[in-house]
């Protein structure tokens, strides 16, 4: 499958960053596109400005924005993760309830 392209919205630096941080957090290959395409949203909004900057580069607060946006990714799947544990108990747990392989297929 491509990978989705990003070369007119954003630069290719940012791009490599949020990869580069994803995968330093522990996030799974399979969940960088995903978090790629939401961080893309948030970095075409953002604007620098070097006025309010208080001297830090540009890359600099990128990565800031990147690193948040996963730590709050990883802090909303922490707790949904949690809600899951805390209700489990209260699913039934019979033979009828669970989903079956065959539901799944398709009728050909």
């Amino acid at each position: 499958m491509n990978e989705p392209r990003y070369d007119e919205l954003i630069e290719q630096w940012k791009i490599e960053l949020i990869e580069k941080c994803a995968r330093r957090m522990g996030f799974l290959a399979h969940e960088i596109d995903d978090l790629k395409q939401e961080i893309v949203l948030e970095l075409i909004h953002f604007k620098f400005d070097d006025a309010k900057s208080n001297g830090a580069k540009e890359s600099t607060a990128v990565q800031a924005l990147i690193m948040n946006q996963l730590r709050n990714k990883r802090r909303g799947c922490a707790r949904e993760y949690a809600k899951i544990e805390r209700y489990k108990h209260l699913m039934p747990r019979n033979a009828e309830s669970s989903p079956s392989k065959s539901a799944c297929k398709l009728d050909v």
